[in-house]
């Protein structure tokens, strides 16, 4: 995916989360479904919920989770997870 493409969640107010020790439920009120997310992916989540983000950003704001791992392999993750939130409807690139 591009490295500057913003993503923004597609219905902030639909969103219904509860956390149960490394898990994050996630029911899109909008869609009828439920996620279940690791807190980690539900941090990206929570990101581009308050403002749309780029993959770049996200993965400056997660480096501190991961301080030994190489830049690179963290924005590896941040694009994993922004695909399967993509996957799953929750999130959408922000229109150009």
């Amino acid at each position: 995916m591009p490295p500057f493409m913003k993503w923004q969640v597609i219905d902030p107010a639909a969103l219904h989360a509860r956390t149960w020790d490394n898990e994050v439920v996630v029911y899109d009120a909008a869609s009828g479904n439920t996620h279940l997310l690791d807190t980690v992916t539900a941090r990206v989540l929570a990101t581009v919920a308050n403002t749309p983000a780029d993959a770049t950003v996200i993965a400056q704001a997660l480096s501190q989770l991961w301080p030994e791992a190489p830049a690179e392999l963290v924005h590896e993750q941040v694009d994993a997870m922004l695909a399967e939130l993509a996957g799953i409807s929750l999130i959408t690139p922000v229109a150009p």
